[in-house]
């Protein structure tokens, strides 16, 4: 079996990372290997080889991307670094390619009827029409 090592030369910055991941995707040898998988497994395989090779311990790493790529509806992302926000779009977006439905699915329906709740507020701006 013949071992084809490739180097990864990068630095610790988060965004030449990503952009490494974008060039891997875009090139012509790469690219069709790696079209067949998930960018976010892509990510994930990279950031633990970079954990590895500045001597974190791997389930230590495996944690960390753990949550990073946990998405919640009440995280504040601006909070977030570049690197992260990025992980977690990629997971965002597969999680909603995931779920779309599209024409031609077996359960999609085009005019879905949706009843909604008839409550009724008033407001200070409201006024019957006998004021005017």
């Amino acid at each position: 079996m013949k071992l084809h090592r490739i180097s990864i030369r990068h630095s610790n910055d988060g965004q030449h990372l990503i952009s490494y991941i974008d060039k891997l995707y875009s090139s012509q040898q790469h690219g069709a290997l790696l079209g067949s998988i998930p960018r976010a497994q892509v990510m994930r395989l990279i950031y633990i080889l970079r954990d590895l090779e500045n001597g974190v311990p791997l389930d230590q790493s495996l944690r960390r991307n753990d949550e990073v790529e946990r998405v919640s509806p009440t995280e504040d992302l601006n909070k977030e670094t570049d690197e992260v926000v990025e992980r977690k779009k990629t997971v965002m977006n597969e999680q909603y390619e995931n779920n779309l439905i599209r024409p031609g699915d077996s359960n999609f329906e085009y005019d879905l009827p949706v009843d909604f709740p008839e409550q009724r507020e008033t407001s200070g701006w409201d006024s019957d029409i006998s004021d005017f």
